[in-house]
């Protein structure tokens, strides 16, 4: 949802190549990832016989909070990513 919302999206449900651009240290690097509605992430694992073991929206650390602190208060409400542990079910 922080992909639909951030890039000011018009259909939640299309899956769509998205381009931003990261700050890691003092160089700027392009990133492109996918963005799709979360039936389309979660389902086909289910559909090839994997189960959800976990899924985890991680909030920042403290250290990430004493180095960029207005990105540490917009994170804790927003989070960037969705990490999901999924296995094969034998």
């Amino acid at each position: 949802l922080m992909e639909f919302t951030h890039f000011k999206r018009e259909n939640y449900m299309a899956i769509e190549l998205l381009e931003d651009e990261w700050t890691m240290g003092e160089e700027q690097i392009k990133v492109e990832f996918y963005r799709r509605p979360l039936t389309e992430l979660l389902q086909p694992l289910i559909d090839t016989g994997f189960y959800i073991e976990k899924i985890l929206e991680p909030k920042p650390t403290k250290d990430f909070k004493e180095k960029l602190p207005e990105t540490y208060e917009r994170l804790l409400k927003r989070p960037n990513f969705l990490f999901i542990k999924a296995k094969k079910i034998r």
